[in-house]
């Protein structure tokens, strides 16, 4: 005979902050001086975004309303034919 661990199945419910697939973009501050800036962070349900989630984000700062919250488009387009060196030109 021998001695079988098992682990018990995770409980999303009771373990939230674990299974959670939510993130937060954004400046972080000192966490032990909490200012109004502390709070300029955006969250995500999920890392996935869709079109619209995405062009949300892009244009958050479009009317200048929202201090230390600027985005920037990246392109990263290449040219597969060329491979690594067309990635590394992008």
């Amino acid at each position: 005979l021998f001695a079988q661990v098992t682990n018990p199945p995770l409980d999303g419910i009771r373990e939230e902050v674990v299974t959670s697939m939510a993130r937060v973009m954004g400046p972080e501050q000192n966490l032990l001086e909490p200012t109004a800036a502390s709070c300029r962070q955006i969250k995500l349900s999920y890392p996935v975004l869709d079109n619209d989630e995405l062009n949300k984000i892009v244009h958050i700062n479009d009317d200048g309303e929202q201090p230390g919250l600027r985005t920037a488009v990246l392109r990263a387009l290449y040219d597969v034919e060329r491979g690594g060196d067309g990635l590394a030109e992008a």
